[in-house]
């Protein structure tokens, strides 16, 4: 393992993160064991980010991960990480079938991948022992962020004060985007911030410049003879190409139920761009999503993607059955995928940092996104932890 977690502290410090991904949870991690004191905000009713997954009090037991699969791990500082978790029995290497079908030729192949792991039992495992010993406050929007005194403020969406901390940490450029306005309909906490502090126009102004393609999940389980039938293909996950609406196909198997993911194409979610799922966490946070305009348009996009999804596997030899015991329901990846990379991540002197897979350079896709947001929290706790 990397001598490099390996950090202690002369001096408590207060970190306030916001965002309990896969980035957050690394970040938090460190700085606990290093002697900080860490908080983290999430705004969902549970750690995972882009690792999470989708659980309902209806069918106790039923979890679908419908982000990324599974996750490939080749850095050395990000496999030392790992196999703690390997050894505490969260995370094992998959055994998953990932192919990939060329819907132009109707070709499919498997895909060859270099080591690849999930987390156990679902891919939220993960983030949640990675937090564990960490407060976290869950359903807690941080949409204020101030700066009074030396200390940093953060407030929730009820402009109720949830704590002050010597560094803050953000784990999503929407802290600082546009998009946060269209979503939640009031301005980036980190913009707002700028005009009164100009030393964070650098690092806002990059934020605001981060692109990212969005994606469209519909999410169906079943039960027993429309189990059998999903448990019957050949593959775990299937990489689409060529498709006007379908993407990725993935299969899960956890807690009784076979669950299918569709991913839609970034076009097809650009095309929707104003559908929000009625269920997600910003419907809860935002009237907008839950409205009755939202949810017609939510089952135009549902009937289209499931539609796609049935037609892409009768044309395989598979027919869908017809009656889900969960869903279809609809979420919105609507910061996924990001292009690009950060050249500023941090200001040091106002012990604010930001991190996440946004900060890579390149586009980090679907398989390597968790490692590029683990190392990205790595690396800026590493840097906070050089400051004190």
């Amino acid at each position: 393992m990397s001598s490099s977690l390996s950090h202690s502290l002369k001096g408590m410090q207060r970190v306030g993160v916001v965002g309990a991904g896969i980035a957050g949870s690394s970040l938090a991690r460190v700085l606990q064991d290093a002697g900080a004191s860490v908080s983290v905000f999430e705004m969902g009713r549970g750690a995972g980010g882009r690792m999470a997954t989708r659980k309902t009090r209806e069918h106790p037991g039923l979890a679908i991960n419908h982000g990324a699969p599974l996750f490939v791990v080749d850095d050395p500082e990000f496999t030392g990480l790992m196999e703690r978790y390997v050894s505490k029995g969260v995370v094992k290497e998959s055994s998953a079938q990932v192919y990939s079908l060329d819907w132009k030729t109707k070709g499919m192949e498997q895909v060859k991948m270099a080591k690849k792991f999930v987390a156990q039992p679902d891919m939220t495992s993960l983030c949640e022992s990675l937090l564990e010993g960490v407060q976290v406050q869950y359903q807690t929007q941080v949409s204020e962020i101030s700066k009074r005194d030396g200390e940093w403020v953060f407030f929730d969406k009820e402009k109720k004060e949830v704590g002050r901390f010597d560094w803050c940490v953000v784990t999503s450029h929407t802290v600082g985007h546009k998009r946060w306005e269209q979503v939640f309909g009031s301005p980036p906490p980190l913009q707002k911030l700028s005009q009164e502090f100009p030393a964070l126009n650098s690092l806002v102004g990059e934020l605001q410049a981060v692109r990212s393609s969005p994606v469209m999940v519909a999410m169906l389980a079943y039960q027993g003879e429309g189990a059998d039938m999903i448990d019957s293909l050949p593959f775990d996950v299937l990489d689409v190409s060529h498709h006007d609406v379908i993407s990725r196909v993935i299969r899960n198997n956890v807690g009784g139920f076979s669950s299918l993911v569709l991913h839609s194409t970034h076009d097809f979610a650009r095309k929707y761009e104003e559908v929000y799922g009625s269920t997600s966490a910003a419907a809860k946070l935002s009237d907008r999503w839950r409205s009755e305009e939202n949810k017609e348009k939510e089952k135009i996009v549902l009937e289209e993607l499931c539609r796609s999804g049935e037609a892409l596997l009768k044309e395989l030899g598979y027919d869908l059955p017809k009656k889900a015991s969960f869903g279809p329901i609809l979420h919105r990846w609507g910061s996924a995928f990001c292009a690009g990379s950060l050249t500023e991540t941090s200001n040091e002197e106002m012990k604010i940092a930001v991190c996440g897979d946004f900060t890579s350079s390149g586009l980090a896709d679907i398989y390597h996104g968790v490692q590029a947001a683990g190392m990205s929290g790595l690396t800026a706790a590493h840097k906070i932890l050089s400051r004190l």
